[in-house]
C-alpha cells in the first residue's frame, strides 16, 4: 500500500541543490512504491489554472471537462532541509601546492502524519563534495 505525500524541502542551500534533491528524494521514493505525490505549489497553482480555463464557458467540451473536488489530499508531509559547510583549505608546500575545497551537506528529513501531526520517520545523511585545482588552476 503505498502513501500519498507532500514534500517540502527548506532552502538552506543553493535554489539550485534544492530543486536537484527535492527531485531526487521524490524520484526515489516514488519508485520504491511506497509513496504517491501530490503537485508541489507550482503544479497546484497550474492545475488550478487549467481547472479554472476548461471551466469557462464554450472553451472544451463540455464532456472533456475537468471540476475541482477529485483531487486527493496528502496523507503525510516529507520535509526536510539542506545545508551546506564549506572548508577551504589553501595552497601550500606540504600539499603541492594544490587547494582544497571541501562542501558538506547535511540533509534532514522528516515524515509527519497530516491527520495527527505525529513525525512517524526522521532521518539525517551528511554528504561530501571536494574539489581540489592545482597551481595553473588545474586539478
Amino acid at each position: 500500500m503505498s502513501r500519498t505525500a507532500a514534500i517540502l524541502l527548506a532552502a538552506g542551500s543553493s535554489h539550485r541543490m534544492h530543486r536537484v534533491v527535492t527531485d531526487k528524494i521524490r524520484t526515489h521514493l516514488f519508485s520504491s512504491g511506497k509513496f504517491r505525490f501530490v503537485g508541489d505549489p507550482q503544479a497546484q497553482q497550474e492545475v488550478s489554472d487549467q481547472v479554472k480555463f476548461q471551466t469557462e464557458e464554450g472553451k472544451v467540451d463540455p464532456t472533456q471537462v475537468k471540476h475541482f473536488g477529485k483531487q486527493v489530499g496528502a496523507e503525510v508531509v516529507i520535509y526536510g532541509s539542506l545545508r551546506s559547510i564549506e572548508k577551504k583549505k589553501g595552497r601550500s608546500i606540504e600539499s603541492g601546492g594544490v587547494k582544497t575545497e571541501y562542501v558538506y551537506y547535511l540533509l534532514t528529513l522528516s515524515c509527519v502524519n497530516v491527520e495527527t501531526n505525529e513525525i512517524v520517520w526522521t532521518n539525517e545523511k551528511e554528504l561530501a563534495k571536494t574539489q581540489r585545482s592545482g597551481m595553473l588552476g588545474g586539478g
